[in-house]
């Protein structure tokens, strides 16, 4: 079985300043230059649920992995799929100079869909449910709908179950629902506890050293890519601010009998 795992790099949302949202609140358009990048978390739920597939499968699992790439650095994606080699995935790529934003699902799509047909087509598609930075939760659907491809989406596990078929578990609302189905197919992972991605051991990592990811020009791959037919709502800032009333006394004791004289004594005769 082939699986493909598309992730999305994303920057650690709590590493950014509160000024650098509010600067970017009107236009919706935000700098994270500077800011560290990372997996995103439902991502890299799907990565290490696919790594515990290949596991617990009987037959040959061929693992690969693929990241789109805005015009800018691509040294921490590469670093990243070097992990990934480390780990055990066979064929790891970036899509480079792709004209995306955190809003432009539909172009993510196509660019992914073109790599598919590129190759032969995998038996399963993981991407996360949604993005960090984005959130529309729409790429999954929009990638199944390019390749012609029933599409699961808040999957929360998978294992396999005989030649092309899986045993898939997803949540619908407070529902979780669980049955075989035959492959192909696009699964979109939703929040799956205890997924974290696996850490490498030093003995993986010096055995992938020399296994550099492939990197695909957007341009090369799509010549003729449409913009996108994607409109994001605006952008703004939620006051996150709080009321409050700082006691003042000498001492803690002294503050302590404030805070009782003035807000609980009341209530403690009641």
């Amino acid at each position: 079985m082939k699986i493909l795992n598309c992730f999305k790099i994303v920057p650690d949302l709590d590493q950014v300043p509160e000024a650098d949202w509010a600067s970017g609140a009107d236009s919706g358009v935000f700098d994270f230059r500077g800011i560290k990048t990372e997996i995103d978390p439902l991502a890299e739920g799907a990565l290490e649920l696919s790594l515990r597939f290949a596991g617990a499968s009987d037959d040959p699992v061929s693992l690969g992995a693929i990241t789109v790439l805005p015009a800018g650095d691509t040294k921490p994606s590469e670093r990243i799929l070097r992990t990934l080699t480390a780990l055990g995935y066979e064929h790891t790529s970036m899509i480079t100079e792709a004209p995306v934003t955190p809003f432009t699902p539909d172009v993510t799509a196509m660019i992914l869909a073109a790599f598919c047909r590129s190759q032969e087509l995998p038996d399963l598609i993981l991407l996360g449910a949604c993005s960090a930075d984005g959130g529309t939760g729409m790429t999954g659907p929009l990638l199944a709908a390019e390749l012609g491809l029933p599409c699961i989406t808040e999957v929360t596990d998978f294992r396999p179950c005989g030649p092309d078929r899986v045993t898939i578990t997803y949540q619908r609302g407070k529902v979780q629902i669980t049955e075989t189905v035959t492959t192909p197919l696009v699964l979109t992972a939703g929040d799956v506890p205890g997924a974290l991605l696996r850490v490498p051991t030093l003995r993986q990592r010096k055995a992938a050293a020399d296994a550099a990811p492939e990197a695909l020009a957007c341009a090369a791959l799509c010549p003729a890519l449409p913009g996108s037919r994607i409109r994001p709502a605006g952008s703004f800032l939620i006051d996150q601010s709080r009321s409050g009333y700082r006691i003042e006394g000498k001492n803690a004791a002294e503050k302590a009998a404030a805070l009782y004289d003035e807000y609980l004594k009341e209530e403690v005769s009641k």
